[in-house]
């Protein structure tokens, strides 16, 4: 079911999960799109004393224009739910400006793209417990407790309960306000673009409530089965039938936004963030491939693959986390196949991820560059300017725009 390559060099060891393809039943992959623009991501919520005044927004986006990035990518929505933009229904982010008007009158000035990153699901945040996880603790998804049997227990009350608290995406409420405050997003932001993020399960096993456990029967017409142990067991028949509902729910919600947006803003392009393994996906939820691809998982039959959400996207940014270039490459080979090279990428480089290493970092930009595809630098940290490596990022941008 999976293909497995270990590289050498001490951090580099990646269990490569596309290879696992049955290419014997599909037709030769058709060229590769232009690869986009490249993107500097802000990550808002780890920078925000970075932006305290628009005088700190200009100095940042004249670095990231004399790099040669093309485009931003702006988080709009904190983890407590929190937006930077007038909602019906969400909290505004307290600022003291417009935050992102400034970003935008910036980008403007500087012939920048502009693109608001909206992290869907994310609705609280662990660390204060606030949001509206916290306030509707029953839109919450339940998972097993750890080495502990059956028991269930909501991601809020987990001893490790991750960054953000992520709400329950088979839950028709819970849909409909994500819906309302992407409305709001789209109708007072009016972006080119957007890029859709956390559309997905939070965890492998959630959600295992007893709504889900109903629903769940409901869709596969048969009677109740022991709980949750006949669907997260690899040997159940049910394990298959739960993968394949997973990933029907999360795109029944992904075609609801596709439509609201049809209607609401239908210039505005819609970009999704993806794992950087495609079984990572599917292990949340997530079907990210295009509908020919043929996974060489047993229960991917023609149900699964039709659950993918391919078609609906004019573009994906891989959340890359492997720092070895050999990583990296085997990434990008994956994509190409997993989404039939049906629409551009562009692969995430997280400048931490290199800390005291500039020789690999210039590697890992030169290994996307020169492989045809978008590069996406997400310096969630300011590491590029805390290691001296925009140097480093601005002769690789613009050696690869002298090769194009």
């Amino acid at each position: 079911m999976t293909a497995g390559l270990v590289l050498s060099g001490g951090v580099a060891r990646a269990q490569v999960q596309f290879g696992a393809a049955d290419t014997t039943r599909m037709p030769p992959l058709p060229p590769r799109p232009a690869a986009p623009v490249a993107a500097y991501w802000v990550d808002l919520e780890r920078n925000a004393a970075r932006f305290s005044t628009p005088k700190a927004v200009e100095a940042l986006l004249d670095s990231v224009a004399d790099a040669g990035f093309g485009r931003v990518i702006l988080d709009v929505k904190r983890r407590d739910g929190s937006v930077l933009f007038k909602s019906r229904r969400a909290p505004l982010i307290k600022q003291p400006f417009d935050v992102y008007a400034a970003f935008r009158q910036s980008c403007e000035e500087r012939r920048l793209e502009l693109i608001p990153r909206f992290p869907v699901l994310n609705e609280g945040d662990p660390r204060t417990r606030t949001g509206l996880a916290y306030e509707k603790p029953e839109w919450q998804t339940w998972s097993r407790v750890p080495d502990g049997g059956d028991a269930l227990v909501r991601q809020s009350d987990q001893s490790s309960p991750g960054q953000s608290i992520l709400l329950n995406p088979g839950l028709a409420e819970v849909q409909q306000y994500e819906i309302a405050v992407l409305k709001d997003l789209l109708t007072e932001l009016k972006p080119r673009s957007l890029l859709l993020d956390e559309v997905r399960y939070v965890s492998a096993e959630a959600d295992l409530g007893d709504s889900t456990r109903v629903r769940f029967e409901g869709w596969i017409n048969l009677s109740p089965g022991e709980w949750p142990g006949s669907v997260v067991k690899m040997e159940s028949p049910r394990y298959g039938l739960w993968r394949t509902y997973r990933v029907a729910v999360v795109r029944e919600f992904l075609a609801r936004i596709y439509d609201m947006r049809g209607l609401t803003a239908p210039d505005t392009r819609l970009m999704m963030a993806v794992p950087g393994l495609y079984d990572t996906g599917v292990n949340v939820g997530l079907n990210w491939a295009h509908p020919d691809f043929r996974p060489a998982i047993f229960y991917a039959k023609g149900d699964f693959r039709s659950k993918a959400v391919s078609p609906m996207f004019a573009e994906y940014v891989i959340l890359n986390r492997d720092s070895n270039p050999r990583a990296v490459s085997e990434v990008m080979r994956g994509v190409e196949v997993v989404t039939r090279n049906s629409l551009p990428n562009g692969i995430l480089i997280a400048p931490e991820l290199y800390q005291h290493k500039p020789g690999r970092f210039r590697e890992a930009l030169q290994t996307v560059l020169a492989g045809g595809h978008g590069l996406v630098i997400h310096d969630g940290s300011g590491a590029l300017g805390a290691l001296g490596y925009w140097e480093i990022l601005k002769e690789e941008l613009a050696a690869a725009a002298t090769r194009n």
